[in-house]
Parts: C-alpha cells; sequence; structure tokens
C-alpha cells in the first residue's frame, strides 16, 4: 500500500512541476514578443514626465506644438528572439499564402479544361 502512496505522489509532483514548466515558458514568450513594445511606452511616459516639468518650470520654448513620432530601432540583436507564438502565426500566415495561390491556380486550370471540353 505504501507503494502505490509513494508513486502516486512522485507523479503528481513531476506532473505538477511539468505543469508549472510550461506555464512560466508562455509567459516568458509572450512577454519577449512585445519587449519592444513595452520598451518604447517606458521611454515614451519618461519623455512626458521631462516635457511636465519643463512646463511646470516656464521654459519659453515648450510653447510651440510638435508632433513627436515614436517608432522602435531596428536593431539585429531584437530579431534573435521572436517567441514560439510569433513564429507560429508567420508559418500560418505563408502557408495561408501559399494555399491561396494553389487554390486559385486550380480552380484556373479547372475552368480551362472546362472551356476545352
Amino acid at each position: 500500500m505504501w507503494i502505490l502512496f509513494l508513486s502516486a505522489t512522485f507523479f503528481s509532483q513531476v506532473i505538477m512541476f511539468n505543469t508549472l514548466i510550461a506555464i512560466l515558458g508562455d509567459t516568458f514568450s509572450r512577454i519577449m514578443e512585445k519587449r519592444v513594445h513595452y520598451a518604447m511606452k517606458a521611454k515614451t511616459e519618461m519623455y512626458a514626465d521631462y516635457m511636465y516639468w519643463v512646463k511646470v518650470c516656464g521654459l519659453r520654448f515648450t510653447e510651440f506644438k510638435y508632433i513627436y513620432v515614436v517608432r522602435p530601432i531596428e536593431d539585429e540583436e531584437e530579431q534573435e528572439w521572436e517567441g514560439i507564438v510569433t513564429v507560429m502565426r508567420r508559418r500560418i500566415e505563408n502557408l495561408r499564402v501559399q494555399l491561396t495561390k494553389d487554390i486559385s491556380k486550380n480552380q484556373d486550370m479547372i475552368k480551362n479544361a472546362k472551356n476545352e471540353i
């Protein structure tokens, strides 16, 4: 009886540990996919705080209106990690485009065959 209890306890612990690893891996992938977005958001918030203090100090150059364009800098380092979900989305999109081309090609072949008959 003790052997059954110990083996059940061991297997349940292994399953729970694997579940924890899967959850942490998924969370890490999700965060890494949006890393550039979060960095840009943080930089923009810091810039907004800076502009607030410039206005509070009453400096003259803040009277002008500007349009600020914020976009991420493309970096090779940031392209190294894409995340599992992003890679899967890209592959699915490529397959969808290829299948659409194949379907339209087959439809054209069927129309040509009908016209020849």
